[in-house]
């Protein structure tokens, strides 16, 4: 959005999203690469790394900015996120209450499941 614009970034999420859908419904709801939460003790995530992770990954944290209201705040926890994580490997309940726990009171962050 910085870069190229709302347009540019709202056409992104639409493509984007147009993408992952198409992918799902070829793979199915239930195949390993499309869970937002899969279980990494039974897939090598080097093997599932690909269109589908990376659309999810680029959704997902769209969806939260959106959530949280404010794209600096967002910015902000994002790099405080990489600082806490950086020389781990970081599961998404951990993650999760990380994210949780910084925006402890913004309304959108109490309705995600």
């Amino acid at each position: 959005e910085s870069v190229y614009g709302i347009s540019r970034s709202q056409l992104e999420i639409g493509v984007r999203s147009s993408t992952l859908s198409t992918l799902v419904t070829i793979l199915g709801e239930r195949h390993p690469s499309t869970l937002l939460n899969y279980n990494v003790d039974a897939i090598d995530p080097n093997t599932v790394y690909d269109t589908i992770v990376d659309q999810k990954g680029f959704l997902f944290l769209s969806y939260l900015e959106k959530v949280v209201g404010s794209k600096k705040q967002f910015v902000k926890f994002l790099e405080t996120s990489i600082q806490r994580f950086q020389y781990g490997v970081v599961d998404y309940q951990e993650w999760k209450s990380f994210f949780e726990q910084y925006f402890k009171g913004y309304v959108g962050v109490r309705e995600i499941s």
